[in-house]
């Protein structure tokens, strides 16, 4: 493998951090909110903000570290992700629901991804 490899040990790591992170900011958030009055609908734009944040977090922070490619870094990253939060939104929601929400969500999820990364790369 040459330098100009795609690193999946450092991808998978950047997943898991970019999951991390997005565990803490919705903890904080869940605060809130039981302390708040947050309709439902303001609760989840905030929560799909948290996810992005955390995306692109996790894909500028792997091409801070990779230094190359950061577009397709972002992008396995991404990918990554979302086959992490699948099974995971199975088990807690005991079915998979694929609808218009859903695709809008792995269409940003994606896009923070590769923003990320290409942002990383030229910072």
């Amino acid at each position: 493998m040459g330098s100009k490899a795609i690193n999946i040990k450092k991808i998978g790591k950047s997943a898991l951090f970019s999951q991390v992170v997005t565990v803490i900011l919705t903890a904080i958030f869940a605060i809130v909110v039981y302390f708040g009055n947050i309709s439902e609908s303001i609760s989840n734009v905030i929560l799909l903000g948290i996810i992005i944040f955390s995306v692109f977090f996790g894909g500028f922070v792997l091409s801070k570290n990779i230094e190359h490619s950061g577009l397709l870094n972002g992008l396995f990253l991404a990918l990554v992700y979302i086959m992490l939060l699948v099974p995971l939104s199975i088990i807690l929601n005991k079915t998979l629901m694929f609808g218009k929400d859903e695709i809008t969500k792995i269409i940003c999820i994606l896009g923070a991804g590769m923003l990320g990364g290409i942002i990383g790369i030229n910072t």
